[in-house]
């Protein structure tokens, strides 16, 4: 007995009686105590585990060893053998033959092929009296197990797709790697089976050897970690590849079955009109001076992966792009268009000519050119004269003149309007040239224009017509029509009258005693007269030429004689422009003398001049050769009065503004 103090010596007597075959079992080889429980441990699935025990004779007489079974029979986990080889049955001396006789080694031996908990009972029939002698076993058998798992979702673990990708655009997922068992799971490594690397990547790298164990993983049960794979996407084309993963669970090897993915190039296609780009300039033709002109385009993605276009541009004088400001790349899936639109605007400032200029779209896919084209046209619009002169026409005749009409432009010459504001002229166009009621001159072409002038009003007439047209520049031509009218004649035989009603239905009487008139009347108000003019011939000192108006008053334009006349009674006629008797005149009574009027009295009269009017306006002149015994008016407003002698100067209503240069007589 030994104690901290000191060693204290005791003696004891053994004593120990034997009596016939006795069996004890002791593990270890005989240095441990009798035992009917042995436990084998825990053991790898298809590893082993052993231990020993050893079977005692402490008895005088022999013990014969007859048999050694499992209670489980052929499906037990366990076996045992004899150390240093032998069979049963096998016998052991009595306690004391030499050599060590009463006593046998056996070796058990626990073999798990699946994970659990084993137990069985190794029964050893000998001998002994008491009989069979059992011994409890146990053991445990424990592996670890492998599982991958990709991370997508998909129904199989095995495969991993990535798709469609574009050329050197990577793309990565990951996988996980996990213990699904009891036992600490090794992982050597991995690799891929295709021998040069090109396709596919793998995160982290770790040596695939055994031997190298600096960089093995361990994984505890339950525990797992991730394993991220790329596709790398560096060439066009489809590719395929197996994932090796190399562990201690089973064979240590795990295929991660196919690995696929295809890349190809983004595709970028053009279209526009409904047709695919092909290397042809997008025209957008014809484009008149001052106007714009577009046409839309679409942009599509016709390859297998997605397309990100970053930026959209053009350049060229008058060309634009609407839809290409970009805030960000614009992204389009396979399939998918992006509509834009080209505009070319014809400005003022720029040239007649035609005009390039080229789209650039950069993206993903190799940058596109597209050539894009447009001409400014313009018509230029010729006449071959500014002035169409008929002359004097009688009211019985027609004219017609010619004017050529040319386009000196590039496109076609459209005038929208061609028309006369005079219902006097007429205008003839060719009908070839008669589109959707325009007038179309084609580029270098002349067409001739009939103006046709049929009097209706008497007098001159000149008036601008206007040709309407779309050129840019010149969108009115003025062609100034110039034609007199000799009037329509009526005569008035002496002592007869001409009735007629004027323009504002005003009955109207002209009649002359003696000597004869020839009456021309306006259709109209030309001048603001209804009657043109008065030609007086063959009159004498006792002619007196009466107009008399019923309900109203009218107008002349002019009363003409190169003889003597008696006297003018037209007390409710205003002459508009002139009074010329290149003989005498006695007596004229009229209502009003418009402004510029003249009044001429060529020759002196043996009788005084009577001068009777209303209102006579401005710059009126009165030229008379003859005495006047009165000259009476309303007013006056300004102009000439001259007269030989005057005996009564009257204006009733105001001064005189005009400057008189008179003989002797009274004013008042």
């Amino acid at each position: 007995v030994q104690t901290s103090e000191r060693t204290l010596p005791y003696e004891f007597d053994l004593k120990a009686e034997l009596a016939g075959a006795n069996l004890i079992v002791l593990e270890n080889s005989g240095q441990g105590e009798n035992d009917d429980k042995m436990d084998l441990g825990i053991v790898r699935v298809d590893n082993s585990s052993t231990a020993t025990f050893t079977l005692v004779n402490p008895g005088d007489q022999q013990l014969y060893i007859n048999d050694i079974d499992f209670n489980s029979g052929a499906l037990t986990a366990f076996s045992y053998s004899i150390v240093g080889g032998g069979n049963l049955p096998l016998t052991l001396q009595p306690f004391g033959a030499p050599n060590d006789g009463n006593r046998a080694d056996f070796l058990l031996t626990f073999t798990p092929e699946y994970t659990g908990d084993f137990t069985d009972t190794l029964i050893i029939q000998s001998s002994d009296t008491t009989g069979d002698y059992l011994v409890q076993l146990s053991g445990i058998g424990v592996s670890p197990t492998l599982v991958v798992e990709e991370s997508q979702g998909l129904p199989n673990d095995n495969y991993l797709p990535f798709g469609w990708r574009p050329v050197n655009q990577p793309d990565s997922t990951d996988i996980i790697l996990s213990n699904a068992g009891t036992d600490a799971l090794t992982l050597y490594g991995w690799k891929f089976q295709n021998a040069i690397p090109n396709d596919f990547d793998v995160n982290p790298k770790v040596n695939p050897d055994p031997a190298v164990t600096h960089d093995d993983i361990i994984l505890q049960p339950g525990e797992a970690r991730p394993l991220t794979i790329t596709f790398l996407a560096s060439l066009e084309g489809a590719f395929n590849d197996t994932l090796i993963i190399y562990s201690d669970d089973g064979q240590h090897l795990i295929s991660l079955s196919s690995l696929a993915g295809q890349s190809a190039i983004p595709s970028l296609g053009f279209e526009y009109g409904g047709t695919p780009y092909d290397s042809l300039a997008l025209d957008i033709g014809n484009v008149s001076l001052g106007q714009s002109a577009s046409k839309p385009f679409k942009i599509v993605n016709n390859g297998k992966v997605e397309l990100t276009v970053n930026s959209i541009s053009i350049v060229g004088e008058g060309f634009s792009l609407a839809g290409a400001d970009l805030a960000q790349p614009l992204v389009l899936q396979q399939g998918k268009s992006y509509q834009l639109r080209v505009i070319f605007d014809a400005t003022p400032d720029l040239p007649i000519q035609n005009f390039l200029s080229t789209i650039t779209i950069d993206s993903t896919a190799p940058q596109m050119i597209v050539p894009v084209s447009a001409a400014i046209v313009t018509p230029e619009i010729n006449v071959s004269t500014t002035l169409l002169d008929f002359g004097a026409i009688d009211e019985s005749q027609q004219k017609t003149l010619n004017l050529q009409i040319s386009n000196s432009g590039n496109t076609d010459l459209v005038i929208s309007n061609w028309s006369a504001q005079d219902s006097q002229f007429s205008i003839d166009v060719p009908e070839l040239n008669l589109l959707d009621n325009n007038l179309v001159i084609a580029p270098n072409q002349t067409v001739t224009v009939a103006v046709t002038f049929d009097p209706q009003i008497f007098g001159a007439t000149d008036i601008p017509w206007n040709l309407i047209s779309n050129d840019y520049d010149e969108p009115t031509t003025t062609i100034t029509l110039s034609a007199q009218s000799l009037g329509r004649p009526f005569s008035i035989p002496p002592n007869t009258s001409r009735a007629f009603y004027d323009a504002d239905g005003d009955l109207v009487t002209v009649s002359l005693n003696e000597g004869y008139a020839t009456l021309y009347l306006n259709k109209g108000l030309l001048n603001n007269a209804d009657i043109n003019s008065l030609m007086l011939y063959d009159t004498t000192p006792n002619s007196e030429l009466k107009i008399t108006v019923r309900g109203g008053q009218t107008s002349v334009g002019s009363i003409q004689s190169d003889d003597c006349l008696g006297s003018i009674n037209a007390p409710n006629v205003s002459i508009n422009h002139s009074i010329d008797i290149n003989g005498s005149l006695d007596e004229l009574l009229l209502n009003n003398v418009a402004n510029n009027a003249y009044i001429h009295i060529a020759q002196y009269s043996s009788k005084p001049m009577t001068v009777k009017a209303e209102k006579i306006g401005q710059q009126v002149t009165f030229d008379l050769a003859s005495n006047v015994k009165t000259f009476q008016a309303s007013s006056y407003a300004g102009g000439n009065l001259t007269a030989p002698q005057m005996d009564l100067l009257k204006i009733t209503n105001g001064g005189l503004g005009a400057n008189a240069s008179l003989g002797t007589g009274s004013l008042n």
